[in-house]
């Protein structure tokens, strides 16, 4: 299982959205959204909260080998600092 998985981000104008997913499969191994993180603060600060909710989970399932997969966003903004914060957490991108 540990050999193909990716992060996949998804951003709307009110959400963002990762998810680790097995490529082979389809499946979603871990998950996270902004939604239960409260709104009033900048969007980099939202979105550092978020990377370090999902580097948590990754640790705990002992995840490796993934790939980063910003989809059809830029790398800046808050794409960027997802990336980073994961990376700066511990986790092999």
């Amino acid at each position: 299982m540990n050999e193909k998985l990716k992060i996949q981000v998804y951003r709307s104008n009110r959400q963002i959205a990762i998810q680790i997913i097995e490529d082979e499969t389809g499946k979603v191994v871990v998950s996270g959204t902004t939604m239960s993180i409260d709104k009033t603060k900048k969007n980099s600060d939202i979105a550092i909260k978020l990377a370090d909710q999902v580097s948590k989970k990754i640790k705990e399932k002992k995840l490796t080998k993934l790939t980063f997969n910003r989809g059809k966003y830029r790398y800046t903004g808050k794409i960027k600092v997802i990336a980073d914060q994961m990376r700066k957490n511990g986790v092999k991108i």
